[in-house]
């Protein structure tokens, strides 16, 4: 017979990893929830960005189901009833496996995600002179970015021709200098094609900063990922511990509720 220390550190171990898991299916959630609804989302801009409305469906739903889960544990584990415990592990488990297989295909598709992305990215500015609320969103958006990062178009500032250049700040200074230089509000980006020296913009598309910001944080991210994993292996281990342990069943569940 296990000690009841040991008992009772196990549920309170598990109850944390479920404390754990419950903010992670928050911020899972939250991502999804802004990316599909919120203002600057890519979604708002139309439909040439609805192939990405899957992912943020999948993180909504995932968000929401580890919220649950995490719910789910934590009672079964304070109220130690058995057939709650079982139920969480099998759905932790069923959770696991799908997220080792969407990580699998995210890294292994990636190249084929980033040129379709690309593709959209760059019908999308091409249709910003449209001037709807949308396309209105995605510039204000797109521009921070530019801002941000000092990047200018998607691949190159060629991307913005025919377009109303955005890769200046609003008071007109220059951007991709040192030296500081005004220039008409008027000018349609003629350094893309090299007819004038006065509009100076920044030369790198920000693709490559995307990628790059990418490429340093991979390990970050794997980290993160790996993280989860372990959580959840975590709680389906102490799971597992306590089915073994209490003899609660589910006809007494009203009796602890």
């Amino acid at each position: 017979m296990v000690s009841e220390g040991c008992f009772s550190f196990t549920k309170y171990l598990l109850f944390l990893f479920n404390l754990i898991f419950f903010f992670i299916g928050i911020f899972l959630a939250s991502a999804g929830f802004w990316i599909i609804f919120g203002k600057t989302s890519f979604l708002s801009y139309g439909p040439t960005l609805m192939s990405i409305f899957p992912f943020a469906c999948l993180l909504l739903i995932g968000g929401i189901g580890s919220m649950l889960l995490g719910f789910f544990g934590c009672l079964g584990a304070l109220k130690e009833v058995k057939c709650m415990l079982g139920t969480y592990f099998i759905a932790l488990a069923i959770l696991l496996a799908i997220e080792i297989v969407a990580g699998v295909l995210f890294f292994t598709q990636r190249t084929t995600i980033e040129h379709e992305m690309g593709g959209k990215m760059v019908e999308l500015m091409k249709s910003s002179k449209q001037n709807t609320s949308h396309l209105e969103d995605f510039m204000t958006a797109f521009n921070s970015i530019q801002r941000e990062n000092k990047c200018c178009g998607w691949d190159t500032p060629n991307n913005w021709i025919d377009t109303p250049c955005s890769c200046y700040n609003s008071t007109g200074l220059l951007f991709n200098s040192s030296e500081q230089h005004n220039f008409s509000m008027e000018c349609i980006c003629p350094a893309a094609n090299g007819t004038s020296p006065s509009c100076r913009i920044y030369q790198e598309g920000c693709k490559e900063v995307i990628n790059r910001w990418l490429s340093e944080n991979t390990p970050f991210i794997l980290a993160m990922l790996l993280a989860v994993a372990a959580v959840q292996l975590s709680g389906m281990t102490l799971s597992t511990f306590l089915y073994k342990w209490i003899i609660v069943d589910c006809d007494l569940l009203n009796h602890y509720l």
